[in-house]
């Protein structure tokens, strides 16, 4: 997905002309503005291989800067199958939050992107933080 800011997940407006009986009628339809988890969903869609963002970074993207615990819910409920890049996705600090099995999944699949994550899942924000 070739989102780059919040900015491109605005309203969209579309314009259609339809030919009826040799007139021409013009009909406005408004998409609704997506919700805030789809603008998360988004945001992380768009976070590049080799990058992490934080709750906070991906908050503010999508458009709420104070909703970083928000971002953490949405990511908690993902179905099993989702192809969402969430592993790109860690604290402020640049820690894995996760704990057990899913911090160890996490730190396996930002090492297979060539990530460096050290024993404590520590990763350098500095390095690899992704700057849209």
């Amino acid at each position: 997905m070739g989102v780059r800011n919040a900015s491109l997940i605005a309203p969209t407006v579309v314009l259609l002309s339809i030919t009826i009986e040799s007139r021409y009628r013009l009909f406005t339809m408004c998409l609704p503005e997506p919700s805030f988890e789809q603008r998360v969903w988004l945001v992380i869609n768009a976070i590049p291989r080799g990058n992490v963002a934080s709750y906070g970074d991906v908050a503010h993207l999508a458009g709420h800067p104070r909703a970083a615990r928000q971002v953490g819910r949405i990511l908690k409920h993902l179905p099993n199958h989702s192809h969402l890049p969430w592993h790109r996705v860690i604290s402020q600090q640049g820690k894995i939050s996760l704990s057990g099995t899913r911090g160890v999944v996490q730190s396996d699949a930002l090492r297979q992107e060539g990530i460096e994550v050290s024993e404590a899942g520590r990763i350098d924000m500095q390095k690899y933080r992704w700057r849209p």
